[in-house]
């Protein structure tokens, strides 16, 4: 069961935050939400919910990105204005600066955000009631990217709110929510609705900070877990047994998938990470393929599914198996198919370009993870507890 105190979790309910949160596949297998930022509010501003990274950011007016050089830290010769951006000036609820300047790096330093400042504002969320705008609230405003990659046409994040435990320079969201008295707890939660009937419409979902959700947003019991590398200040769990159903005899028991030993012989732990896309396993693709009937999406290194996107089951699911602190205890999370969902195939457009990597030395449970589990991160009790989550 959970680690952390339950009943002192719930008689806190009063003192904690949430906000709404999607996932859309065809738009990116990270975690998303769409924020409104001072008065009148600019956006929304799609911003990624980064379980793998610090701080919090967002563009400023006449922000830079920089691309199309294949080396780290040389600009390259395309420049383009970032949007959509917070046009801090024209709100009247903006604070001065509050921060000095932060700078951001993703991807092995592929990407460097530069922030010169930071301020506070009004975070909104829409206009839905349930979720009321926060005053107050502190970000960094940034005004260049370098993104290592020829392209002058890379995608790029339009914000990033950071959730891991605090490194480094700038905002601290978490940090900040806890010493205004907002929260009482530092535990935060993250759980998601039911798949839509069409794969190309988000799921919708909520972030929940100083609290545990209620048994209502998941199905059985939440399973603690050990955080297996707490010290990095990111979120690990030990690899699961991972479990595979022929989708051509739906009917029949799952058969658990060979790992894949990396050439360094070490298994890895599995990084659980909200702001990166899709899963990675170190799985044996062969094997994986046989017990599951997906099949490779030549050229590139991704599996697929053999139908299209909109035609697979709600019900077909890759599972994983993670084991509890008790003795005896375990947790079973059924990953949906229809959550890894990318677009036609690279050269067959009759089947599904899926969001799943296998042989490889890596192990990273990213946004399609988050979209059908429930994750309950503790920093105190330094564990993570799952259950099934998604609607199922």
């Amino acid at each position: 069961m959970v680690a952390v105190a339950l009943p002192a979790v719930a008689a806190a309910a009063a003192n904690t935050v949430s906000m709404p949160v999607y996932y859309e596949p065809y738009v990116s297998t990270q975690v998303l939400a769409n924020f409104t930022w001072g008065t009148p509010a600019s956006g929304p501003i799609q911003t990624v919910i980064d379980t793998g990274s610090p701080g919090f950011w967002v563009w400023g007016p006449n922000a830079t990105v920089n691309s199309g050089s294949p080396y780290l830290f040389v600009p390259g010769p395309c420049n383009r204005t970032a949007e959509p951006f917070f046009d801090w000036p024209a709100s009247s609820t903006h604070t001065n600066q509050t921060t000095g300047r932060a700078t951001y790096a993703y991807g092995g330093n592929g990407k460097i955000i530069a922030c010169p400042f930071g301020l506070n504002d009004t975070l909104g969320f829409g206009s839905s009631t349930d979720y009321p705008p926060m005053p107050n609230q502190q970000v960094s405003i940034c005004d260049y990217a370098i993104i290592k990659d020829r392209s002058c046409e890379i995608y790029y994040d339009k914000s990033i709110l950071g959730l891991s435990p605090y490194v480094g320079n700038g905002p601290r969201f978490r940090d900040n929510l806890l010493a205004d008295g907002l929260v009482t707890d530092t535990v935060f939660s993250m759980w998601f609705d039911a798949l839509p009937g069409d794969v190309n419409d988000p799921q919708t979902g909520t972030l929940l900070f100083g609290a545990v959700p209620d048994a209502s947003h998941y199905t059985g019991s939440l399973v603690t877990v050990n955080q297996t590398q707490p010290e990095g200040g990111f979120y690990y769990a030990a690899l699961p047994e991972v479990r595979g159903t022929r989708i051509d005899d739906p009917a029949a028991e799952s058969q658990a998938i060979d790992i894949f030993t990396p050439p360094s012989g070490v298994i890895p732990d599995c990084l659980v990470d909200s702001g990166t896309h899709g899963l990675t396993f170190p799985l044996d693709a062969a094997d994986l393929q046989a017990k599951t009937g997906l099949v490779e999406n030549a050229p590139y290194v991704n599996l697929a599914y053999p139908a299209p996107c909109n035609d697979i089951p709600a019900d077909a699911t890759l599972d994983l198996v993670f084991t509890g602190l008790a003795a005896g205890e375990k947790v079973t999370i059924k990953l949906p198919y229809r959550n890894m969902v990318q677009g036609p195939g690279a050269r067959d457009p009759s089947i599904c370009s899926l969001a799943l990597q296998v042989q490889d030395p890596t192990c990273v449970l990213g946004g399609t993870f988050y979209a059908a589990a429930v994750v309950v991160h503790d920093d105190v009790g330094k564990t993570l507890s799952l259950a099934q989550g998604g609607g199922r």
